[in-house]
């Protein structure tokens, strides 16, 4: 089960009269899914494998670990995380960094709750990192927040909000922001001591013109719901998306499109929408035995019978030659010869 306690602990020293930057743990727990102590084991003086400490520092680099009763301790790129196994039989750590004032050593069993911690298992300890004036700081933002962020040559975890503030010294860095379907960002920052910059990149999607075909001119063409414009030569943006084809009069066509550099064309053929028409009703009167609708009999027709007429315009004769001129709506009407 994993276990977590928060200890702050808080230390006061005087450098040159002023109060320093203080780093404190912030929490520390057990990492029982965690087999990196045991796929890559460190043995101790007496032939155990030691326990090992992951610190999460949010990337502060240059913090030191006197060899007291650690083994082995490094810095690891790609997590901006800190590797520390240490023998069990002596649960203290100790650390220091040039611009922060550390903790006594760190008694390890008191923040595993007063119980020893055990050979080949591993914990987090997460340490808490000032942000004061006179700190050096670039803060990175970016979207997509999925983007994949290159900060002077080391690839950072991801970050779920896209924000990535880091403790840097004075000087000039470089990185790469790059996503799928997005056009790479690269560039650099200059921060002086004591300055926090902030630079924030947006990726551009990569577009492609398109030929889009449809059978309903003008028909309107909406990607992930947002209109791109009407059909014919088009730019839609690289990536699976949703394409609706629009037209008054027409029913949509939806599709899943992959848009490459490829594609060259999308062609769509729309469905006219289908108009319900009522007939509606019209009662002739007529002495004549006979009633012609353009001129063809009306079998069905007696003298003040009702027929069913579509809407439109009509020529009405009877046996006499009289006629009738009309226009049918939707609304019924009374004809009389």
């Amino acid at each position: 089960m994993l276990r977590r306690i928060i200890i702050p602990i808080l230390l006061l020293f005087l450098v040159s009269k002023v109060q320093a930057q203080e780093l404190s743990v912030k929490s520390f727990c057990a990492l029982p899914d965690d087999k990196t102590a045991q796929s890559q084991p460190v043995m101790d003086n007496e032939g155990l494998k030691c326990a090992l400490i992951i610190i999460e520092a949010n990337r502060l680099k240059g913090i030191n670990f006197p060899r007291e009763d650690h083994f082995k301790a490094f810095y690891d790129e790609a997590t901006g995380r800190y590797l520390v196994y240490v023998s069990i039989g002596f649960p203290r750590l100790k650390f220091e960094h040039a611009d922060y004032h550390s903790p006594d050593p760190i008694n390890l069993e008191s923040l595993n709750q007063g119980e020893e911690l055990k050979a080949g298992h591993s914990y987090l300890l997460t340490l808490n990192v000032p942000v004061a004036t006179g700190n050096t700081f670039i803060v990175l933002k970016v979207q997509p927040a999925t983007a994949q962020v290159t900060f002077n040559n080391q690839k950072l975890p991801p970050s779920p909000n896209g924000i990535y503030e880091m403790p840097v010294q004075a000087d000039t860095y470089r990185y790469t922001v790059e996503a799928e379907n997005f056009v790479t960002a690269r560039g650099s920052v200059t921060v002086e001591k004591g300055e926090k910059k902030t630079v924030t990149k947006r990726l551009q999607p990569i577009m492609h013109t398109i030929q889009v075909n449809c059978n309903a001119k003008n028909a309107k063409v909406y990607v992930d719901n947002t209109l791109y414009g009407t059909t014919g030569l088009i730019r839609l943006p690289q990536g699976r998306h949703t394409i609706r084809i629009q037209q008054e009069g027409y029913e949509d066509a939806v599709a899943q499109v992959d848009i490459t550099a490829s594609t060259g064309q999308l062609s769509y053929k729309l469905k006219k929408k289908q108009i319900e028409v009522h007939a509606t009703p019209v009662t002739i009167f007529s002495n004549s035995s006979k009633i012609y609708k353009n001129y063809k009999l009306i079998k069905e027709w007696t003298n003040g019978a009702t027929i069913k007429f579509m809407p439109g315009k009509y020529l009405l004769t009877d046996e006499y030659d009289n006629e009738k001129e009309i226009e049918v709506g939707d609304k019924p009407m009374v004809v009389r010869f």
